[in-house]
């Protein structure tokens, strides 16, 4: 089951990687959304489902 977890804070020095990513504007929306109704960061919210899917990939994966 997919949550919602609260970014740990580590050592900034080692822990952030800053990244630009573009989102389609739906997405974006929905995030944002889900982001505010459960009152944690957007930065919490897309890493927990970056977490949560790389947990969950196939054994294989086909391109």
């Amino acid at each position: 089951m997919f949550r919602i977890n609260k970014i740990e804070k580590v050592n900034k020095a080692k822990a952030n990687v800053p990244m630009t990513v573009r989102f389609p504007e739906d997405v974006y929306y929905e995030y944002k959304k889900l982001s505010d109704e459960s009152n944690q960061s957007f930065n919490s919210l897309i890493i927990s489902a970056l977490r949560y899917s790389l947990d969950n990939l196939e054994d294989t994966i086909s391109v």
